[in-house]
């Protein structure tokens, strides 16, 4: 695909998380790479993954903020990729029940309003056996570090979008009944308020495996 020689126009406040984000470009092609058949986007934000979907079946993408998702749909079209784009929190996905084959996240489930509940919509519109494909930064798993981000979150909150610095996504997959194959660390968590996990688990099949 070619990559454009310009970029959509957009709010300073997104086109400075791109900025930051840059870094981690890398990581969002290995987590995208693993899309296949009929896949869901969530939180799709200016669509800086678009790029690295290779061919699936259909790709669909979510966003709440209208105006992210306008420079998604330019991003989109620069990169020749074929998306189905519905403005829509992750709380109530409008799509059928086991409707898609993966569901890919990337730095999203730290702001999602309520996360549990966006969780188990992940859950219903994944077929069983089907994948989800994500990678956040997440609660640390040293409990001195852990204290600092609760300490650290209700701020925190406020100058990044709603980002949560303590939320453990591992704990609520497994509770919402995903069943997880690989959960391991991008960096060293030790005094670290942003460990970064890449993960993949998946819907249990009719028979519970």
């Amino acid at each position: 695909m070619s990559v454009p020689t310009k970029r959509p126009k957009m709010p300073f406040s997104a086109y400075m998380m791109e900025v930051v984000m840059s870094p981690l470009e890398r990581l969002r092609g290995r987590t995208i790479a693993n899309a296949s058949g009929k896949v869901l986007e969530i939180g799709v934000g200016t669509g800086l993954n678009l790029p690295y979907y290779g061919p699936v079946e259909a790709l669909y993408a979510i966003e709440p903020d209208p105006v992210l998702l306008e420079v998604a749909k330019k991003r989109a079209i620069q990169h020749n990729v074929s998306v189905e784009f519905v403005q829509t929190g992750a709380e109530d996905l409008p799509f059928p029940e086991a409707f898609f084959d993966a569901v890919m996240v990337t730095w999203v489930f730290c702001t999602i309003p309520e996360i549990q509940r966006a969780i188990r919509e992940i859950f219903r519109v994944l077929r069983p056996d089907g994948a989800l494909h994500y990678i956040e930064h997440t609660a640390s798993p040293h409990n001195a570090m852990r204290s600092v981000q609760r300490w650290m979150t209700p701020v925190w909150k406020k100058v990044a979008g709603g980002c949560h610095l303590d939320r453990d996504p591992h704990t609520l997959l497994t509770e919402a009944g995903f069943l997880h194959e690989r959960f391991r660390p991008i960096q060293t968590s030790f005094w670290n308020p942003f460990p970064i996990y890449a993960g993949s688990a998946h819907k249990p099949s009719a028979g519970g495996s």
